[in-house]
């Protein structure tokens, strides 16, 4: 292993993670020409109930887009980091003892109605 790799020990169990899935819809949107349109919503809550600060990084997939047809627009607050060499949404961040961090996070993907479209993400 590298010198300054992290090295994760397992879960923290003075660090509390909540995550809601808020929404999770499929339909279509157009009068002629129709496409479809998948949207996904989640609540991300971080709890840190230590004495001390909590140094944290967050990881999430990106979805997988099989087709240049699907268009993707991606609404987080707070917004991540990007690495798309590794498909992913990052969030790094400091949470004070006591303290509680929350990720609002919503994808929308959006396609011509015949192309194919998983309604997973």
């Amino acid at each position: 292993m590298p010198d300054g790799e992290p090295i994760f020990f397992g879960p923290d169990p003075q660090i509390n993670v909540s995550l809601n899935q808020i929404t999770n819809q499929a339909g279509e949107k157009g009068f002629i020409g129709k496409s479809q349109v998948r949207k996904w919503e989640w609540k991300m809550e971080i709890d840190n109930k230590r004495k001390t600060p909590a140094q944290l990084r967050i990881e999430d997939t990106m979805p997988y887009l099989p087709n240049e047809k699907v268009e993707l627009a991606l609404q987080s607050n707070p917004m991540p980091t990007l690495n798309r060499e590794k498909g992913m949404y990052v969030w790094e961040t400091t949470i004070e003892p006591g303290g509680k961090y929350t990720i609002d996070h919503n994808i929308e993907a959006n396609a011509p109605s015949d192309v194919p479209m998983d309604s997973n993400r």
